[in-house]
């Protein structure tokens, strides 16, 4: 009984830590220029332009971290 218990909670703690890392890349207002690059780059066209700034629609978005790698200013993460 003690080692399913172990168990479960292993596999729990396990899946939350993967939703954790699997999170979708955020644009840093601060740090985002407008220039464009990450939308032009995105592969699912899940990037637009919203007042001067690059924001990500994350429903559509597929996680290739394409506009993390990009991004000239570091703005995404």
């Amino acid at each position: 009984m003690k080692k399913n218990v172990v168990i479960a909670i292993l596999l729990l703690a396990t899946i939350v830590l993967f939703a954790m890392v699997q999170s979708k890349p955020e644009v840093s207002k601060q740090s985002c220029v407008g220039c464009g690059d990450c939308v032009n780059y995105c592969p699912v066209q899940a990037i637009s332009l919203q007042n001067g700034k690059a924001v990500i629609d994350t429903d559509v978005c597929i996680d290739c971290k394409m506009c993390i790698t990009t991004c000239t200013y570091n703005a995404i993460k």
